[in-house]
């Protein structure tokens, strides 16, 4: 890399310096007027059950006029009325009666206050979201742009990514087995897989870290170990190269003549087995 592509990190780190003050300063102002509001939103409460315990007892000390049922039944009676008709008060004139202006005031007051105090938290943390937000789009540009100059120099090459049908090795548990690719997601880096056993056509979903592509083993030699799959099988299993792959007329895909470990027959004698290049790997680790 040239001195002029790290001028790319070198902006970024700059970009950075005062980023963690500006958030930790957001982070510590939301959490103040947290303690703020949480206070003010007890001493709401307060005022609330102050408020409703006098109506109550305000309605508890109006007259209870009796009824021709027999009942009694509170009443709002003017003290120049005494002998005026009964008359039971309406949900407006009883909320009226109980009604408390000073009290009213300050609950609104503090009503208004806590909205306040709730719509600022939302608006430095929002503000901090975006600085952050801004810096992870920064980055994803600026490594956007240093791909493309790493790449060009040759210093870099794109991740090559699995297609569906694309042919794989496929790891359940201790075993291997060959399945075809039939989509990958990049966002959780997980494949899923279906088995090429024409009889079970399993469908597999597997991390990548338990999945490998096969693109055919470069410059194999003879004597080198690899992982083949058994042929009439889906399974792979530890074999020795015998000869190296070799393309024969009307093949699609060069073969490789391996010798499985433990496959010897009943006289003990090893049949060397001819293997498809695409099926197989090198040794998982």
């Amino acid at each position: 890399m040239s001195s002029g592509d790290e001028t790319y990190l070198e902006s970024f780190v700059e970009s950075l310096t005062t980023l963690p003050y500006q958030v930790r300063r957001n982070l510590e102002l939301v959490q103040d007027l947290d303690r703020s509001y949480q206070s003010d939103l007890a001493k709401l409460q307060e005022l609330y059950t102050a408020y409703l315990q006098q109506a109550e007892e305000k309605v508890l000390q109006l007259e209870v006029a009796p009824m021709e049922t027999g009942k009694g039944v509170r009443v709002i009676r003017k003290e120049d009325a005494e002998k005026a008709p009964i008359i039971i008060p309406t949900t407006a004139e009883l909320m009226a009666y109980t009604y408390d202006a000073d009290a009213m005031r300050q609950i609104e007051a503090l009503q208004a206050d806590c909205l306040q105090k709730a719509d600022e938290k939302v608006c430095v943390a929002r503000q901090a979201y975006e600085w952050i937000d801004a810096v992870v789009e920064r980055l994803d540009d600026d490594l956007q742009a240093l791909s493309k100059i790493l790449q060009a120099q040759g210093e870099f090459q794109q991740e090559e990514v699995a297609q569906p049908n694309d042919l794989a090795a496929c790891q359940l548990g201790t075993e291997w087995i060959l399945a075809k690719v039939l989509e990958f997601d990049t966002k959780t880096r997980t494949y899923k897989l279906v088995d090429e056993d024409v009889e079970s056509h399993k469908v597999f979903h597997l991390p990548e870290d338990q999945v490998v592509i096969l693109r055919g083993v470069d410059r194999l030699s003879k004597g080198d170990t690899v992982f083949a799959v058994y042929p009439d099988t889906t399974s792979f299993y530890q074999a020795t190269v015998v000869q190296v792959p070799r393309k024969t007329a009307g093949q699609s895909s060069p073969f490789v003549i391996v010798s499985f470990m433990d496959d010897s027959d009943e006289f003990g004698v090893t049949h060397d087995k001819t293997v498809q290049l695409q099926h197989i790997m090198v040794p998982p680790k």
